[in-house]
């Protein structure tokens, strides 16, 4: 064997002898929990791992150089990541630093192949890998069994549900044991501990005896009517109340009671108090106007409302300067029976006519039309006002006002001259039926700062009667004459029960007046009425002949004396006969009957 050929023979036993060394070279030991592994130029000490982990690979073998079967060596070792890999192979022969192999026919590779490792022969090109770096270690798995997260049972304290008895129970799961997914979990879930009798009742955990309230809805109560009727709907009702037992016989068995307002009864005019109301007939009537001012005044009325209780009213006035009226006033709630007043507005002067205003459940009634005037009639130069008042009652002057009949009244006239003086002035005062004169004719008169006729009194003396007129003469431009006199209403007998109007007209002239001026004032009388008595006199009437007993008494003795003297036969014959007569016609009557009775009798 030449020299040549020893050498190429050493050279190959030295390359098998370094390769084989490089195989017997042993892994590190691994350290769990280490933030990386890795192998420094140590094939074969990757080899030797993976075969600690359940592999048989040829001690011959290395692992084949890709990222699967680097990726499995990592997590063999507990790790998740392939940080680095190299298959460089450093040696002290030729070539240095190779990265295959030179003489593969004695090697082999073993490949992942995502199941299993693939053992194969190594060829010229093929690569292990020398060094590896894994990173991202795999965590030990939370779990492995069930009992590794927790012992099942009860938790917490009994509770009640549904009358029973129930508790949580807690149970583990280990999701995905022994892998680096495990986790554990738990559920609770309500469980029945134990089943209340029909008798008891589930209590703070507990099942306990209890009384059953009730078996039948009589047990509860007995149903009828509560409390006192009242109104509803302007009729009568009353509360019903209705007793039930709810789940009879058992724990849960509770007594309820329902109440109602029944219909008791139907009212045709309306209910007060829970009793039906009668209706009787409301009326209104108008009251004379008072503080009347030139441009203001106060209407009155009077409402009677019986039925105010159960038929609620409302009240207001119409007016006008004619009687169309016009204009109403605010219509005012009044569920009372009494007097009531509303002020307006006067826009002119001139005759207002008003009159009172009532609605009440059967529709609106009217009072009676009044009247009553501003500045009376007013012209250019000569305006006249009447007013009255009572001066039995008390009242202020108006221009209408009450009485009663033979009440005295102070009637008041009043002329004022504007723009001019106004001659020749005649005064007349027409007065109604049962209104009487009663004279007391005073004239008084206001100066005017320029011409005065009046005394120095301030009074004229008029002995005259101003039904029949009197003459002022001259009243001059300013100037004010005042006029006042008295009447009388006249006796209760002259007047129907009611209200009784009595206008009382003045008539005014004058030479430059260039109209007729008149004014006017109204008495309404009122005669009340006196039940249970008469106007027949119960005392004496200051006449003797009425008011001695000697009269009836002489004509009581007179007839008896003249019945005794036979003044009076005609008339004793007269009823003698009569019964005379009556007796044989009764004889007469009596026989005929019998008669009649024999013949039916006998059958003749």
């Amino acid at each position: 064997m030449t020299t040549k050929k020893y050498f190429i023979l050493l050279s190959i036993a030295i390359l098998f002898l370094g390769f084989s060394s490089l195989f017997l070279v042993y892994p590190e030991n691994i350290v769990y929990g280490q933030t990386t592994k890795t192998w420094t130029t140590d094939p074969m000490g990757i080899k030797d791992f993976v075969n600690t982990k359940g592999f048989s690979l040829p001690a011959s073998a290395a692992m084949y150089y890709d990222q699967n079967t680097a990726k499995k060596v990592c997590e063999l070792a507990g790790y998740n990541t392939v940080v680095s890999m190299d298959c460089k192979f450093y040696s002290n022969s030729s070539p240095f630093g190779r990265c295959g192999f030179h003489s593969p026919h004695d090697n082999t590779l073993a490949r992942w192949n995502g199941s299993s490792f693939t053992v194969f022969n190594a060829s010229q090109d093929n690569k292990f890998i020398s060094s590896l770096t894994c990173g991202d270690p795999i965590r030990p798995p939370v779990c492995n069994t069930n009992s590794d997260c927790g012992t099942n049972g009860y938790t917490g304290s009994p509770f009640c549900q549904g009358n029973n008895v129930y508790q949580n129970f807690i149970t583990y799961t280990c999701q995905n044991p022994g892998t680096s997914n495990a986790q554990c979990v738990s559920n609770t879930t309500a469980q029945l501990k134990q089943t209340c009798s029909a008798n008891q009742v589930c209590s703070n955990g507990a099942c306990v005896n209890q009384t059953i309230a009730c078996n039948t809805n009589s047990d509860c109560g007995t149903n009828g009517y509560t409390g006192s009727p009242f109104c509803q709907g302007n009729n009568v009702y009353q509360n019903f109340i209705t007793y039930t037992c709810q789940n009879p016989g058992t724990s849960n068995a509770q007594c309820v009671s329902n109440t109602t307002a029944q219909l008791k009864q139907t009212c045709s005019n309306g209910c007060y108090n829970g009793v039906c109301q009668e209706y009787r007939e409301v009326s209104v009537q108008t009251n004379p106007a008072t503080n009347i001012t030139t441009n203001t005044a106060s209407l009155n009325g009077f409402l009677n409302n019986p039925n105010s209780l159960s038929c609620p009213s409302y009240v207001w006035f119409q007016y006008g300067t004619n009687t169309n009226f016009g204009n109403e006033t605010y219509h005012m709630p009044f569920n009372t029976v009494g007097n009531f007043t509303q002020n307006i507005t006067l826009n002119s002067w001139g005759t207002y006519y008003f009159r009172a205003v009532a609605q009440s459940c059967n529709g609106i009634i009217y009072g009676q039309t009044l009247s009553f005037v501003i500045g009376q009639t007013t012209g250019e130069n000569l305006t006249v006002t009447k007013t009255v008042k009572n001066i039995t009652s008390g009242s202020g002057f108006a221009n209408s006002i009450y009485a009663s009949p033979s009440d005295m009244l102070l009637f008041m006239i009043t002329l004022r001259a504007n723009n001019q003086d106004v001659n020749n002035v005649y005064i007349k005062d027409v007065f109604p039926a049962n209104l009487i004169y009663k004279d007391q004719l005073i004239v008084a008169c206001t100066t005017n700062g320029v011409n005065n006729n009046c005394p120095t009194s301030g009074y004229y003396n008029y002995s005259g009667d101003i039904t029949s007129g009197i003459n002022l003469n001259t009243i001059y431009n300013g100037q004010t004459v005042t006029i006042t006199y008295q009447a009388q209403v006249a006796p209760a007998i002259n007047f129907s029960q009611g209200s009784t109007a009595l206008t009382n007209n003045v008539y005014v002239t004058a030479s430059n007046s260039g109209y007729i001026p008149t004014g006017k004032a109204t008495v309404f009388v009122t005669k009340q009425a006196v039940y249970g008595a008469s106007f027949i006199s119960t005392g004496l009437t200051n006449n003797l002949l009425l008011d001695s007993f000697i009269f009836p008494l002489m004509l009581t003795i007179l007839g008896i004396w003249a019945w005794r003297s036979g003044m009076f036969f005609g008339i004793e014959k007269w009823l003698d006969n009569k019964k005379k007569n009556k007796r044989i016609y009764s004889a007469e009557k009596e026989l005929a009957a019998k008669i009649a009775s024999i013949q039916k009798t006998e059958k003749i």
